[in-house]
């Protein structure tokens, strides 16, 4: 007989239905190896009539194990770093070079577009500064420094360039009495660029320009009056602001007032003995004239005589060249023979020579000398026998050809002038001028003359009662 407690070979193997549904994740206890034989199921416990799907299994026991893995190891190699500065003094750029790797490098740099290249070596962690030459037109420009590695990577960097010294203009003032010129020179003895604006205050502006370090610019004005008013700005800022007193005198124009009769003509007379041209202001009451006068020239200005009563030339230096009032000039003609004229020589049935004389004559009193002259033209085709007298004695008796000119001096000032041709009188006049001193002494005089003769009469009202 089997022992009782013998398990049946049917019952080595778990097929009831309890398991043939189960789902291994909810079989938690389940170890795979105990559904292989009781043995392994029951680990040699007593399992008479006992149920296999209905044992319990402990649960494995799981140890968790840590294992300590090294990072890789990567190289950097050379990592340029780059950075610039500019040295004004030295004239230099200072590029500073570093090296953020950890493998030495060797570089070259350069300021572009130059091929003249520098070389360094920079260790890792340290920097190496290499001193590069400016070039010369640098200024006021971004530069840029190239460096080129071993392996050929390229870092490039700019940096403005801005070395120049401020701008430090200084103005200067020559006055040349000779050519009448006053000059303004502005020197940027800086380096930086400034605006000028020279001004000849309240008149005119003279001129505006960029002045460059090192450079100059002239402004020449003509002097006009005792001082010459000179402002100069400087971006924006008043530089010079003066009254250029010049202390020039002008003596080489020469004036002339004359007095013409017949025709009260004053003929004002304005002579440049300068090589360079000059001005001059002719006043004449209110009105102002400004003269240029070119050089080595003469200008002659006239004037009726009853439309002006004085007249002054000021040069451009403010020297009163003349001052004269006219108030006490005269010019006297007496009836003579007119001239001929087309007019006259066109008249119809009447002889022209009975009508008017063919030789024309003029007395001009030169006012500024005291001398006088007579002017003779003769327009007819005959030579004319032409006299002239002063106060009735003959000075002159000439024969004055056909179309001929002829100017005669005459001895006197102030008295009658008489100019007769054959039996015809074709110039009877008396001019005078009158200067200022020439009135005063007048005046003087016949204050004494008046009284003089007032002494007289009192003389001869009391003379019976000093008698007695």
């Amino acid at each position: 007989d089997p022992p009782d407690d013998a398990d049946p070979p049917a019952d080595t193997v778990d097929d009831s239905p309890d398991d043939a549904g189960d789902d291994p994740a909810s079989d938690t206890g389940d170890d795979p190896a105990a559904d292989a034989g009781p043995d392994a199921a029951h680990d040699g416990g007593d399992v008479s009539g006992d149920n296999p799907d209905t044992a319990t299994t402990p649960a494995p026991t799981t140890t968790a194990t840590t294992r300590s893995v090294a990072a890789p190891v990567v190289a950097l190699g050379f990592i340029p770093e780059l950075s610039l500065r500019v040295e004004c003094a030295d004239r230099v750029i200072e590029a500073v070079v570093g090296n953020a790797g950890d493998t030495r490098g060797d570089v070259t740099l350069a300021v572009a577009p130059s091929s003249q290249a520098s070389g360094a070596s920079i260790d890792p962690a340290t920097t190496t500064t290499v001193a590069l030459s400016l070039p010369v037109d640098a200024e006021g420009t971004a530069t840029e420094v190239v460096l080129v590695t071993e392996s050929g990577d390229v870092l490039s960097r700019e940096v403005e360039v801005d070395c120049l010294p401020p701008a430090r203009p200084t103005p200067t003032i020559q006055v040349d009495c000779g050519a009448g010129t006053v000059r303004v020179t502005v020197t940027n003895e800086g380096g930086e660029t400034v605006a000028i604006r020279a001004f000849i205050e309240r008149v005119a502006l003279l001129g505006a320009d960029d002045v460059a370090g090192g450079e100059k610019a002239d402004y020449v004005t003509a002097i006009a009056g005792r001082t010459t008013p000179v402002r100069v700005v400087a971006d924006g800022v008043d530089l010079l602001r003066t009254d250029v007193d010049h202390g020039c005198e002008q003596t080489d124009v020469d004036t002339g007032l004359s007095l013409v009769c017949p025709g009260e003509e004053v003929q004002l007379r304005l002579s440049n003995t300068a090589d360079v041209e000059r001005t001059v202001t002719v006043r004449s009451g209110s009105t102002d004239d400004v003269v240029t006068l070119t050089a080595g020239t003469e200008v002659v200005i006239r004037h009726v005589l009853n439309e002006v009563q004085s007249l002054q030339v000021v040069s451009a230096y403010g020297d009163v060249l003349l001052d004269e009032h006219l108030d006490g000039w005269r010019c006297e003609t007496e009836s003579a023979v007119p001239p001929c004229d087309d007019v006259a020589r066109s008249t119809t049935g009447v002889d022209a020579a009975s009508v008017c004389q063919q030789v024309r004559a003029q007395l001009v009193l030169d006012c500024t000398t005291g001398t006088s002259v007579v002017d003779l033209a003769n327009d007819g085709n005959d030579t004319a026998r032409v006299r002239v007298s002063v106060d009735g004695v003959v000075t002159d008796d000439v024969d004055l050809a056909s179309n001929a000119t002829s100017t005669l001096s005459v001895p006197a000032v102030g008295v009658r002038v008489t100019v007769d041709v054959g039996a015809d009188r074709v110039l009877a006049t008396t001019a005078e001028c009158r200067h200022d001193d020439d009135r005063r002494a007048a005046v003087l005089s016949g204050l004494l003359v008046a009284l003089m003769a007032i002494v007289a009469a009192v003389v001869a009202r009391f003379d019976p009662w000093i008698r007695v």
